[in-house]
């Protein structure tokens, strides 16, 4: 049997410990203390009524429902922690405060208004959420713009546990611990700052600025000028980054990233990690840890891209479809670059102890190439090929000492040049003979 109360405003109801009971709130400014029953609370009309899931502390396992209506303003709370509830939350526009501590339960919440965001666009605006991590969370949202939801806190630990979020308007902002999130919907400009747990997240709208942990993520943007970073470590986690058009950012640990922008661009600085990166324009600087242990593997396909590798082994093609000028910077200990670079001219400069090999292909006006050596370069192998013709090539060498070199550039190491026009400009080079310098024809 369920218990009907019927309450008309400014008027407080008070639930049983045991049973089941049914809500109807009119009017404004209703109190609702539940205990221990199963309960189902529906806003008929009106708002700002005040519902207390948990009055008094004798409330676990329950099945608590809730059924904001057309009602704003309202609270939702437990003035105890919930233990094992299953609590489901429905409707509203907007406004409302929802405050549930549910350990290991269930909780639900379907806000928004459908009809509503038609009929009145700006219904729906400003819930403010806060849930535990160690629950099940579903939270989602279908009108409304502004929502501001925490669930659990960064450090919690709770990784384990599994919470969605779908979001729906604007500038809607999402804190979270380190649990298993499912992040959807958005029409931009969202704000999105969660742990090291392992999370999904689908995005649209543009503008969406999101900051993750250390865990194995998953972050598709489907618009542009997203901005995406991750926290320090990181290392041995893998992440997945699927960016669309233009003007997006990305910053990371030491993380291994595929990242993918075919037809946009993406700029940015990552670590250590093992990457491999397709898009169409890049700005990246890669290794910023300098362990000089990465693997990464680049390519971009529409020119006028900026990227500078720190150590490694590294795979860079620059295709330059559209004929655009590159600029690569190679740092420290190269253990075995292979650029292949074709397009417009392309600027190289490699510093301290290279050991990579370059090809010009395609180039329409060929390659500047910059060797900064140092007492240790004679270990280096550098080698240039592919150049046309007609391209055009200035190669310069700078502090190179100390060189022993073969024809077949073994074993000590050297540099092999090929190129039929340009220039070779020797700078502070010491010990160093056209011995060096293999199939050069300067005109």
């Amino acid at each position: 049997m369920t218990n009907t109360f019927t309450m008309w405003g400014n008027s407080t109801g008070y639930g049983a410990v045991y049973g089941t009971e049914s809500f109807v709130l009119n009017g404004y400014m209703n109190t609702v203390l539940l205990e221990g029953a199963d309960d189902t609370v529906s806003i008929a009309a009106g708002g700002d009524d005040s519902i207390n899931l948990n009055a008094t502390g004798f409330t676990n396992n329950v099945t608590d429902v809730i059924d904001l209506g057309q009602g704003l303003l309202n609270s939702i709370s437990a003035a105890s922690a919930l233990y094992g509830a299953n609590v489901s939350i429905s409707g509203g526009y907007g406004a409302n405060d929802i405050s549930l501590v549910n350990h290991w339960g269930t909780t639900v919440l379907a806000l928004g208004n459908a009809g509503a965001s038609v009929n009145h666009p700006g219904l729906g605006l400003n819930d403010n959420i806060t849930l535990n991590g160690d629950a099940t969370n579903e939270v989602s949202f279908t009108s409304g713009d502004g929502a501001d939801i925490a669930i659990g806190v960064a450090g919690d630990g709770f990784t384990n546990d599994t919470s969605s979020v779908a979001l729906f308007g604007v500038y809607d902002q999402l804190t979270g611990g380190d649990e298993a999130f499912t992040v959807t919907g958005s029409s931009g400009l969202a704000s999105i700052a969660l742990g090291n747990g392992n999370s999904t997240l689908t995005l649209g709208g543009a503008e969406n600025t999101v900051s993750l942990g250390t865990g194995n993520d998953n972050v598709t943007f489907l618009d542009g000028f997203d901005t995406l970073s991750f926290g320090a470590g990181g290392a041995g986690s893998t992440d997945i980054i699927d960016f669309a058009r233009f003007g997006n950012s990305i910053s990371g640990g030491n993380e291994n990233f595929n990242i993918a922008a075919t037809n946009g661009s993406v700029h940015g600085t990552l670590g250590d990690g093992n990457d491999s990166i397709t898009a169409g324009h890049g700005y990246l600087t890669l290794g910023a840890g300098a362990t000089n242990t990465a693997t990464n593997s680049i390519d971009l396909t529409q020119g006028h891209d900026g990227v500078i590798l720190n150590g490694g082994v590294d795979r860079l093609t620059l295709q330059d479809v559209h004929g655009g000028h590159d600029n690569v910077t190679l740092n420290g200990t190269m253990l075995g670059t292979q650029l292949t670079a074709g397009g417009s001219f392309d600027d190289i400069v490699l510093k301290a102890d290279a050991n990579a090999a370059i090809s010009e292909v395609g180039g329409a006006q060929g390659l500047g190439l910059i060797v900064m050596g140092d007492a240790t370069f004679g270990t280096g192998n550098i080698s240039v090929t592919g150049l046309a013709q007609d391209d055009l090539a200035h190669i310069t060498l700078i502090g190179i000492s100390a060189f022993t070199e073969t024809v077949d550039d073994t074993p000590a190491g050297g540099i092999t040049l090929n190129f039929a026009h340009g220039s070779l400009d020797l700078i502070g080079v010491q010990a160093i003979s056209n011995s060096l310098i293999t199939t050069v024809s300067v005109h």
